[in-house]
């Protein structure tokens, strides 16, 4: 109950207000209490959505970035040793470890190239 007289009287400036009763179990509003308090919802909704897009696309973008570095890495190893079996290998799994982002744009390690070219090569 105190935290739903903070939250409601939090986005009124005047303490009283017949239009809003707080029991035990319910809150009873007024259609305009009732409209303000969406209003307010609303707005802190707008004001908080691009934040919390912003930090997932973030979080988002660095996971791409680590995986994607780390395969270039590993292929390297690869075409380094002459591991077809490896490079076959990270090639299957490259669209599930680079995700959606990877197939959206067509993005590949910069070496996948090379690696195809040691395939080529050794068949």
């Amino acid at each position: 109950k105190k935290l739903c007289d903070e939250i409601i009287y939090g986005c009124f400036k005047q303490k009283d207000l017949p239009g809003i009763q707080v029991g035990e179990v319910r809150v009873l509003f007024k259609k305009e209490e009732h409209r303000f308090l969406e209003l307010n919802r609303t707005i802190a909704f707008l004001d908080l959505l691009p934040k919390v897009q912003a930090t997932v696309r973030g979080v988002l973008a660095r996971k791409f970035t680590t995986n994607l570095k780390q395969l270039v890495v590993e292929l390297d190893q690869a075409v380094k040793d002459c591991d077809i079996d490896a490079i076959e290998q990270l090639e299957k799994v490259m669209p599930e470890r680079l995700g959606k982002l990877g197939k959206l744009y067509g993005i590949s390690p910069k070496n996948m190239e090379a690696a195809k070219a040691v395939i080529r090569d050794q068949a």
